[in-house]
């Protein structure tokens, strides 16, 4: 897991934030709400990821729905999200963005060391 900064994005229905390899949603659900009352699907009709692979729980006693994205085609080159949807719908504040851009750079040099270091051990 990479130590991207954390950077929240308010919206009316929760949250989300992002590493380089995953995507937080929070979304909050009526009190009490059960897993058999939840049905979670992303398609490119309604939202589009980058990853196919999606996880979801209920938590705070059935009040929020958290979905994890897992960016599959995640390779090391890629930015972070600048919006949760491909037409810019929860957008990250730009000053926000730019320092998430920042520690993504910082975390692709780090894992890129570890790399290296790794390499030359062995």
């Amino acid at each position: 897991m990479s130590v991207l900064k954390y950077f929240p994005c308010e919206a009316e229905w929760g949250k989300w934030w992002q590493s380089l390899e995953e995507v937080h949603i929070e979304v909050r659900v009526p009190k009490g709400t059960k897993s058999r009352d939840v049905k979670v699907e992303a398609s490119n009709s309604q939202i589009t990821f980058k990853g196919a692979e999606l996880l979801w729980s209920l938590e705070d006693g059935g009040s929020l729905l958290d979905i994890v994205l897992v960016k599959l085609n995640y390779v090391g080159g890629e930015e972070p999200w600048p919006s949760l949807m491909d037409d810019s719908r929860y957008k990250v504040e730009q000053n926000a963005y730019e320092e998430m851009k920042k520690s993504a750079e910082l975390e692709k040099l780090k894992q890129q060391t570890n790399a290296i270091q790794v390499f030359l051990i062995k």
